[in-house]
């Protein structure tokens, strides 16, 4: 029998605020920084979630997932600290091409010889899924395009560099935006990379979760040239 005066547990989705001693928030009300993640969602929760979204996706043991990823953080340790931000696709590829990983460390260190790379693959996972050729061939142009400058050591910090798929194009529409000529351009992306982000070519640009521009439109087409599956 139903009593409408008896008291139960209420469970409410209302997020909680991380709070001082004397239980006031700390903060401001609405400052996201202050929320506390849900019981249970650790830094080894989202492990957990992750293995179990991966072995269902690549249908295999979330043992076997488990070692995968260790295997995978034992190459690029600082991954460990990115797993929470990883789309579950790239991290299932990842996963499914840990005995290349080594072998592209390699590769990918012979491109990039003054780069840390450890350190740029963890801010950039899905550079171990790119094309070593490709790649390649993107930072040779870069160098071409900005000899003046420690291409490695600037990719290192702004990983964002590696959209542009066309570097001669960007340093060119650079150029033209400022009114300066190729030398000048340098000197102002030598003290502040980040000015390359303002040339951004409407196919380098990436468009909520469905990959590049080129990508999005070749998934209407149903070509080959699409977005992965679960991008």
């Amino acid at each position: 029998m139903y009593m409408p005066w008896t008291v139960n547990t209420y469970h409410s989705k209302r997020k909680q605020h991380i709070t001082n001693k004397l239980g006031d928030i700390v903060g401001e009300d609405e400052n996201w920084d202050n929320i506390l993640d849900p019981i249970g969602w650790d830094d080894d929760g989202k492990m957990k979630f992750a293995v179990m979204v991966v072995s269902d996706e690549l249908e295999i043991s979330e043992e076997e997932v488990q070692k995968k990823l260790d295997a995978l953080l034992a190459l690029v340790p600082g991954l460990r600290t990115r797993l929470s931000d990883i789309k579950v696709a790239d991290l299932a590829r990842l996963l499914a091409r840990v005995p290349d990983v080594g072998a592209k460390m390699v590769a990918l260190k012979s491109i990039l010889p003054e780069c840390d790379l450890a350190k740029l693959v963890s801010a950039r996972p899905s550079l171990l899924l790119e094309d070593v050729d490709d790649v390649k061939a993107q930072i040779a142009e870069f160098r071409e395009a900005l000899p003046n400058l420690r291409v490695d050591f600037i990719i290192e910090d702004f990983p964002m560099w590696l959209e542009h798929k066309s570097p001669k194009k960007s340093v060119e529409e650079l150029c033209r935006s400022l009114g300066v000529d190729a030398e000048k351009a340098q000197k102002v992306l030598g003290q502040n990379p980040s000015r390359l982000m303002m040339v951004q070519s409407r196919e380098d640009m990436i468009l909520y979760d469905n990959g590049s521009l080129e990508q999005v439109q070749a998934s209407l087409l149903k070509s080959k040239d699409a977005a992965p599956d679960g991008w």
